[in-house]
C-alpha cells in the first residue's frame, strides 16, 4: 500500500536548507508594525512645511566684545544671517528681531527669575 522512501543524507540537507529559506524569505515580507514608515513618507517639502508651522523658539543670547549672537531652535544665528526662510535684523539682550516674508517677528527671552531675600527682590 505504501511504499517506504528512502533518502540519502545529500537530500536531506537540500530539503532542510529550501525549507530555512522559504522560512527566512517569508519572515522578511511580514510587516511589522512597530517598524517607522520608510523614509519616501517623510519627503523635504512635508518635513519643511511641518517646521514652518511650529513657531521659533529663542534659547539663549549671547553678548560681547567679539560679537552677538543667539541660538534659535539649536541653531546659532549672527545677526544677518538667515534661519528657516527668516533673516535675523537684531539681537538685543533679550530678544532678537526677526525679518519674514516683509513682516518683522520678536522673539523674547523668558523673563529672568526674580528671588525675594529678607522681603527684597534680588535678580
Amino acid at each position: 500500500m505504501f511504499k517506504t522512501m528512502r533518502f540519502n543524507p545529500t537530500q536531506i540537507g537540500l530539503g532542510l536548507s529550501l525549507l530555512w529559506c522559504m522560512h527566512s524569505l517569508s519572515a522578511q515580507a511580514a510587516i511589522d508594525p512597530t517598524r517607522p514608515p520608510t523614509a519616501a513618507v517623510y519627503s523635504s517639502q512635508a518635513i519643511q512645511a511641518r517646521a514652518q508651522a511650529k513657531p521659533m523658539r529663542l534659547q539663549s543670547i549671547r553678548i560681547s566684545d567679539r560679537g552677538r549672537r543667539a541660538v534659535i531652535d539649536g541653531q546659532t544665528v549672527y545677526p544677518g544671517s538667515k534661519i528657516r526662510g527668516a533673516e535675523v535684523l537684531a539681537i538685543n539682550p533679550h530678544s532678537v528681531l526677526l525679518r519674514q516674508g516683509g513682516r518683522q517677528l520678536q522673539l523674547s527671552l523668558r523673563a529672568p527669575a526674580k528671588f525675594k531675600k529678607n522681603s527684597q527682590e534680588v535678580n
